[in-house]
């Protein structure tokens, strides 16, 4: 298998309201609003992370995003593995190309790469 650098880049919850979880957390000082789709997502920096408040009714309650170099190689290689995904990486409105994988405890995971 070859090599393929990552690195954990994102914290994601999955959030009931997006707007008033927005409005809490851009409260921490330093956070900055970066993008928001009402009703769906808010993305804040905080320091050199984001975090992303995520409209998603799935459980647990939150995601790992890690940012790699070759999302596409890391896609062959879970399925070399049969590692379960969500189908082949995607661009994403946001300028990311993901997947997602869920670990052996049922943890969702994120792959992404930035198109920027």
């Amino acid at each position: 298998m070859e090599s393929v650098a990552v690195s954990l880049d994102k914290f994601a919850l999955h959030v009931n309201d997006v707007e008033q979880s927005m409005a809490y957390y851009q409260r921490i000082p330093g956070a900055k609003l970066i993008m928001h789709q009402p009703g769906h997502i808010a993305i804040l920096q905080l320091g050199k992370n984001e975090l992303n408040l995520v409209r998603l009714d799935i459980m647990p309650p939150f995601h790992l995003e890690f940012e790699v170099d070759e999302v596409d190689q890391l896609y062959a290689d879970f399925q070399a593995q049969s590692f379960p995904t969500d189908g082949p990486p995607e661009d994403k409105p946001w300028g990311e190309r993901t997947f997602y994988s869920k670990d052996p405890d049922g943890y969702l995971m994120e792959f992404s790469r930035s198109r920027h």
